[in-house]
């Protein structure tokens, strides 16, 4: 991802990228670390859909976060096809 963003001219602060083990539990525990670092922060691109759905159950249970705040993963898995109805 780093190497996007440096292609295109960019540079993302080190306090808004947290790395997971691509599993729901990992995107849970760096959604809660983003947050910590960056309250205001209004989107979230994760690496799979696992590590998405994980950082969006942080998000249900903190109703202030998901009505403002976009998390998009990359592999379409299934399960995924639900979470927009949340």
């Amino acid at each position: 991802m780093e190497g996007t963003l440096q292609h295109a001219g960019l540079m993302a602060a080190p306090s808004l990228i947290v790395e997971g083990d691509w599993s729901a539990a990992s995107g849970e525990q760096g959604m809660r670390r983003l947050l910590e670092q960056c309250p205001d922060i209004d989107a979230v691109f994760a690496c799979n859909d696992q590590m998405a759905l994980g950082a969006l159950g942080v998000c249900i249970i903190r109703p202030f976060c998901s009505s403002r705040l976009a998390i998009a993963g990359l592999d379409d898995i299934p399960e995924a096809a639900f979470s927009g109805r949340l």
